[in-house]
């Protein structure tokens, strides 16, 4: 199956690579989910399954800086593996300022 520009599709009407038939963002190519995730209709894992028409993966990715290969360059800190942020608001413990 394709889609309306020509790009393979699996039966549910995801972007797949027509090589691997894994699931692939439709932004960058990436895969997102391999075959072996998918059910045997070709829906996505849950929760996703459940939030896909809520669910937009790309408004929780966050702000971040990208290498010259697109990929999001995730920092470390003194306090350990940072998110790779721009949004500077680090959280807290559960019951802090920011909850």
């Amino acid at each position: 199956m394709k889609d309306k520009d020509g790009f393979a599709t699996n039966e549910r009407g995801y972007l797949v690579d027509p090589k691997t038939g894994g699931v692939i963002n439709n932004l960058n190519n990436q895969q997102m989910f391999g075959k072996h995730d998918l059910d045997d209709r070709g829906e996505l894992p849950a929760p996703f399954n459940v939030e896909k028409h809520n669910f937009n993966p790309h408004e929780v990715r966050g702000d971040f800086d990208f290498d010259r290969n697109g990929k999001a360059r995730v920092l470390k800190t003194a306090e350990g593996a940072g998110d790779g942020s721009n949004q500077n608001n680090r959280q807290g413990a559960p019951g802090g300022a920011g909850d």
